[in-house]
């Protein structure tokens, strides 16, 4: 009997198959989306969560938002960006979310 399991998203945000996760912690690699997910939840963009994984949740998101290259070479000016984002209507089916729109 076959197990699915979920994969996780390459940097691009595609999901890879089983077989492509490391085989020792020590090879994972950083998802930088993931990586400002936590950063703006340390901001206060939105608080910690019981939603299982919500940080990956929200790292999508702003895998969709967010250039890359500007978390690359200025991650201040990303994590104001994202900052923004959390508020937003776009955000709000997101575990976490404020309630509060800057959209309003």
């Amino acid at each position: 009997m076959a197990v699915l399991l979920p994969s996780a998203p390459s940097l691009s945000g595609r999901k890879r198959p089983f077989a492509d996760i490391p085989k020792a912690l020590t090879l994972l690699v950083d998802d930088p989306f993931r990586s400002l997910a936590a950063a703006v939840r340390m901001a206060g963009g939105f608080p910690k969560e019981q939603t299982p994984f919500a940080e990956f949740l929200w790292a999508d998101f702003f895998r969709r938002r967010v250039s890359a290259q500007l978390l690359r070479t200025e991650p201040d000016s990303a994590l104001s960006e994202a900052m923004q984002m959390v508020h937003g209507k776009a955000a709000m089916h997101l575990p976490g979310w404020s309630g509060r729109s800057a959209d309003n």
